[in-house]
């Protein structure tokens, strides 16, 4: 999409499993989000759940095919609310710039 750039991650994705990350973004003490990886039929997905600090306050965010995309769908803790079908790692200008 013109106008649009891939945004680069500020921060490594934390492992804290097997098939567990923990995504940091803005907030040094709180993740904004937490990735699995889930294998169907021989095909492995990742699941994108924004963190909260209880299970009722968690939403899914979606399925990626990467752990790559998973990280770089996730930009931070504050962003509006988004839904599985907004999932992407191309940011406008300001975001790909990490100014947003």
């Amino acid at each position: 999409m013109e106008g649009f750039h891939r945004w680069i991650t500020p921060w490594p994705m934390i492992q804290i499993s097997d098939c567990e990350w923990i995504i940091m973004r803005d907030d040094p003490r709180n993740p904004a989000a937490i990735v699995r990886r889930l294998t169907f039929d021989g095909e492995t997905f990742y699941r994108i759940v924004r963190w909260a600090p209880t299970s009722e306050g968690r939403k899914l965010f979606g399925y990626v095919r990467t752990l790559e995309i998973a990280d770089m769908c996730v930009t931070f803790v504050n962003e509006p609310e988004k839904t599985a079908g907004q999932l992407s790692p191309d940011r406008p200008g300001a975001w790909a710039d990490g100014r947003a």
